[in-house]
């Protein structure tokens, strides 16, 4: 049959407390390993900000970094100012707002931003039967 074990409170104690190290050692040690898992929400490292100086170094003026459409605004971030539809940025306006791309006017120049410069898109050939 089951034996009864008695513990005396020192020893009681000492367990507790070994139970209590051992979990501050798991914690600690779960945080680590954590830290060394990448996060799969995480954006490229090419439009990271983590690499931002480098890329504002290799491109001369405003860079487009998010488009925002809804049903009841458009607006878009360029260089880190909020500029919605038809509102000012710097000395031009913001004239168009398209999924990929935003156009800017000053004057009469029009300087057209793209969400992703480096992408080039092509159409889709449908094969030929």
């Amino acid at each position: 049959m089951a034996k009864s074990v008695s513990l005396s409170r020192k020893h009681f104690i000492q367990v507790q407390a070994g139970l209590c190290l051992s979990a501050c050692l798991w914690l600690l040690t779960s945080s680590a390993v954590a830290q060394t898992i990448p996060d799969p929400t995480r954006p490229p490292n090419s439009i990271d900000g983590a690499h931002a100086g480098a890329a504002a170094s290799s491109v001369a003026g405003p860079v487009l970094q998010s488009i925002l459409i809804s049903p009841g605004r458009r607006m878009a971030i360029i260089s880190g100012q909020t500029v919605q539809l038809h509102e000012k940025f710097a000395d031009s306006r913001l004239i168009r707002i398209g999924e990929t791309e935003v156009i800017l006017r000053n004057g009469t120049t029009e300087q057209t931003l793209k969400l992703f410069p480096d992408i080039k898109v092509q159409p889709v050939q449908k094969p030929v039967r």
